[in-house]
């Protein structure tokens, strides 16, 4: 995570990741951290959650298969967190097409498609293509998973029109940069659905202040919207945390009790979308 002092960068916080990449990943330690994860999802008292995951980094020092680590990581996961956990293949847009390729076949594998409810493209949005990815987005469709996209944060916002009619996209992660009547009047056309993160805005850069954050202005807009923590590790956050950021945020623009009422939408809006 950031420490204190740092700037707030989009590609410094996209960097950071890279830490796990050097971890020397074996069976024993993938389960120690899937459970970590389970308790402190058990401990905030959360009966259901949609976890991003990639699986590169493991597969840097264990001589498996794809689909076998994929396995793997959902049987942990039923281990330690059973009936809590949805798991959406998260799949870097800075790794080489080819790599990315053979991930995003996977859905054709049974065991695959068994093992994960969606598909997540994140990372680097500069390298967002929707001609490359628009095939493969079809398949995960046609096999009833659900299609997510990190756009509209840190590029520009056409790439949220792209993702919904060119791929398929009803969940949009992030998409703060959306300000465009017509593409706002796609998102609602489609029933699209915004994941907000306040903390990781924040963190890395695309929001300079609270006092800034869109969400108001995508709400008036009548956008569907819910919070979520983005990476709790990461950004130092859990969902408690951004809950409160949320009530801060909201009370720049409405009265206590409209507040209230928006916060009791947007966590029924995430209740209806990851239950449906």
């Amino acid at each position: 995570m950031f420490m204190d002092g740092e700037k707030p960068d989009f590609y410094a916080f996209l960097r950071k990741f890279n830490i796990l990449n050097q971890i020397r990943w074996d069976e024993e330690l993938i389960d120690a951290s899937i459970k970590q994860v389970c308790e402190d999802i058990i401990a905030e008292r959360i009966d259901f959650v949609w976890i991003r995951f990639t699986i590169n980094k493991y597969l840097t020092h264990i001589d498996w298969h794809r689909k076998d680590m994929i396995w793997f990581v959902k049987k942990c996961f039923d281990k330690h967190a059973p009936d809590r956990v949805g798991l959406i293949l998260a799949i870097k847009y800075e790794s080489e097409h080819a790599n990315q390729r053979q991930l995003l076949d996977l859905i054709n594998d049974p065991l695959v498609a068994e093992s994960v409810i969606g598909v997540d493209l994140v990372g680097d949005e500069g390298c967002y293509n929707s001609k490359f990815y628009g095939p493969f987005f079809r398949k995960w469709a046609m096999a009833g998973k659900l299609l997510f996209a990190h756009v509209g944060e840190s590029q520009s916002q056409e790439n949220i029109r792209t993702a919904i009619t060119d791929l398929g996209v009803t969940e949009i992660c992030h998409g703060i940069g959306i300000t465009d009547p017509d593409i706002i009047d796609c998102a609602k056309d489609y029933g699209v659905c915004f994941h907000l993160a306040l903390t990781s805005n924040l963190l890395t850069g695309v929001v300079d202040k609270i006092e800034n954050h869109p969400i108001n202005e995508m709400l008036l807009n009548g956008l569907d919207i819910t919070i979520g923590t983005d990476d709790p590790v990461q950004c130092n956050t859990c969902l408690l945390d951004e809950y409160d950021l949320l009530y801060k945020c909201l009370r720049l623009r409405w009265s206590d009790k409209q507040t209230h009422e928006m916060i009791g939408v947007i966590a029924k809006t995430a209740s209806d979308r990851i239950y449906s």
